[in-house]
């Protein structure tokens, strides 16, 4: 028998190469559905909670009248092949809990620590929820979302606590207090009625903006580094706290926050501006 010469196990070798590479790469699959959901509180007014706690996509909240809680999700799952997705819906559910006068919508699967904290794991597939809910309007609101969204709620008159990492966060018809915080986005609040309870807006990349009625009375806090601070109100500086000062190698060292403060009338609340890379503009609602 004659033995395969160096050119033809190259030239074979060659040739099974160009057939591996020609076969098509697996199609990524995907499959999405939508979710309704209604739950109504029975709890009194001024007690009730509506928490989210999303990680891909977009929360919408709109305050309304009644006590129903009305959900709609568009639940979209993407994985490398068929086999994935199949593994995310096994794995992955945005999952309703209700405990006394609190109702939760939680996207809950491996990544979900015992604790409630997300742990990113190595899977091959991506689970979004866009989430639009109707709320009554005094509910006290917690938003949460991670990547491709942003969150947007109007209406609700409650005490709001809200965050982003990939995404900016709008609030309209706010009449409470409450904090919000992103990294790579900016922030709007817009206020129904001027607060009285102390507000925190913070993000590193983006502006913060916060619309107020005529009649503002309140203490604000002001830090950026990159960038500047625009008001419609008049204000007086105000003494934010004094450096800290501790002793290290037998000297006195001191630390000043980059935080300045002015009083806009008779002063009130502390209102809190909070960026790296960024304009803050204070505007007045007739303007």
């Amino acid at each position: 028998m004659m033995q395969p010469t160096i050119r033809t196990l190259i030239a074979s070798s060659v040739a099974l190469l160009m057939t591996a590479l020609c076969v098509p790469a697996a199609e990524p699959a995907s499959e999405s559905r939508t979710l309704t959901e209604i739950r109504t509180f029975s709890g009194s007014a001024g007690t009730r909670t509506v928490q989210v706690d999303n990680i891909f996509g977009s929360v919408t909240v709109v305050g309304g009248d009644g006590d129903e809680v009305r959900l709609i999700a568009e639940e979209t799952i993407t994985g490398d092949t068929a086999a994935d997705v199949a593994e995310a819906k096994r794995d992955v559910e945005l999952a309703i809990i209700e405990e006394g006068d609190a109702i939760r919508f939680l996207v809950d699967g491996p990544f979900r620590r015992p604790d409630g904290r997300i742990q990113w794991i190595d899977v091959d597939y991506t689970v979004a929820y866009e989430i639009e809910l109707m709320v009554p309007r005094d509910v006290h609101l917690e938003v949460r979302t991670v990547n491709d969204g942003e969150i947007s709620i109007s209406g609700v008159t409650g005490a709001l606590k809200v965050s982003n990492v990939n995404g900016g966060i709008e609030m309209f018809g706010v009449a409470s207090g409450g904090e919000a915080v992103t990294v790579n986005g900016g922030i709007e609040l817009q206020f129904a009625e001027n607060p009285r309870d102390p507000w925190s807006l913070q993000t590193i990349n983006g502006n913060l903006r916060a619309e107020f009625v005529d009649g503002l009375s309140a203490d604000l806090r002001f830090k950026t580094f990159n960038g500047e601070v625009w008001s419609d109100f008049d204000a007086t500086p105000r003494q934010l706290s004094r450096p800290q000062a501790r002793k290290r190698d037998g000297h006195f060292v001191y630390k000043q926050d980059r935080s300045f403060g002015v009083r806009i009338a008779d002063g009130g609340p502390e209102l809190s501006f909070d960026t790296l890379n960024g304009d803050i503009f204070i505007r007045r609602a007739d303007r």
